[in-house]
């Protein structure tokens, strides 16, 4: 078996970075995030940019089904991050919305554009203060 992880991981983050400024502008007219980054949120290092989604693929288990296929699964934490002086119900509502746009596109998309063979959010966690 061979697998890319890297170039999987890229692809995912290609998608859903390509796909959901079309779902946010027409829920919410939510601007498009600053920056995409496959990376655990940073904040150091990413200083310039006030929007910005970190994808943290942390996971990845592997079941063999035969000796010649086995059955990838993977997880990965997708961090929405604002950075700005808005009053906190302002900041608590955008990122809201913005989970609301990417659940929906993960929901409607569940193979995210033939990536991955099924895709599914398993939790939501939302966070007012960094």
């Amino acid at each position: 078996m061979k697998q890319d992880f890297y170039a999987l991981q890229k692809a995912i983050m290609d998608f859903i970075t390509s796909e959901y400024p079309a779902i946010a502008q027409g829920s919410y007219r939510l601007a498009p995030v600053d920056k995409a980054v496959m990376s655990f949120p940073n904040f150091d290092r990413e200083r310039g940019s006030k929007k910005i989604v970190f994808f943290d693929f942390a996971r990845y288990t592997v079941e063999r089904l035969t000796l010649e296929s086995s059955l990838v699964k993977g997880s990965c934490d997708i961090y929405i991050t604002l950075r700005g002086s808005d009053a906190p119900e302002m900041m608590s509502g955008e990122i809201a919305k913005y989970s609301t746009v990417f659940f929906s596109l993960i929901e409607e998309h569940t193979t995210l554009g033939g990536v991955v063979d099924y895709a599914g959010i398993e939790e939501i966690e939302l966070y007012e203060k960094v």
